[in-house]
């Protein structure tokens, strides 16, 4: 791209948010999973307000030194984008949850295998489809949060991003209100039985 000068100090900028962004978003991953399912879920939040945090301090610099470029040199910088972009895509099939606008397996609660196993009463039930019906809805929001694929410039794809973790973060609380709410009504055998359904459903 051959940048000038003042560009080239821009990039240099962009460089180090860059770097300080993942060092905060690998700062947030735990050292090890959480036994309970309320314990992941509070993990996912904290990593969901880790990258949050990473997307801000990474967009004024990238937008600074996207409007230092000229317009030849903005799209040899979309075409860098993009084709990184995509080998991100082809490398990693699933994708990440912002990418590739999924639902967390986490938000994901077998009532079948709940009722089976929990045999829950009356009060737990209720507690349990307000979680189901939080969880629907969250879905439903992290859906029609999913920006279209086609190309955008860096700057926009980061702010798209940023709009999609407000979601996903608002999502997440919800679910681990809901959640808290149900397992706080469970005796010690059935969180046991919750607990064992998780990992058997998303191994």
């Amino acid at each position: 791209m051959q940048p000038t000068e003042a560009q080239g100090a821009s990039l240099d900028e962009l460089g180090n948010a860059s770097i300080q962004a993942s060092e905060m978003i690998r700062a947030s991953c735990p050292s090890q999973v959480a036994a309970t399912a309320p314990g992941r879920l509070t993990a996912m939040q904290q990593r969901i307000e880790a990258m949050e945090k990473a997307v801000d301090l990474v967009q004024p610099a990238l937008d600074r030194f996207y409007g230092s470029l000229t317009d030849e040199q903005k799209a040899r910088f979309n075409a860098l984008a993009e084709d990184q972009r995509r080998a991100t895509a082809s490398s990693n099939t699933g994708g990440s949850l912002v990418q590739n606008c999924a639902s967390p397996a986490a938000l994901d609660w077998p009532s079948t295998d709940i009722e089976a196993r929990l045999h829950p009463n009356d009060t737990q039930r209720a507690a349990l489809q307000v979680l189901q019906d939080t969880s629907a809805k969250v879905s439903a929001s992290l859906k029609a949060a999913c920006e279209p694929s086609d190309v955008m410039t860096p700057p926009a794809r980061m702010a798209a991003v940023r709009k999609r973790l407000d979601t996903m973060l608002d999502g997440v609380k919800s679910v681990r209100a809901a959640l808290e709410d149900f397992y706080a009504t469970l005796n010690d055998e059935q969180k046991a039985q919750f607990e064992a359904i998780g990992p058997r459903r998303t191994s």
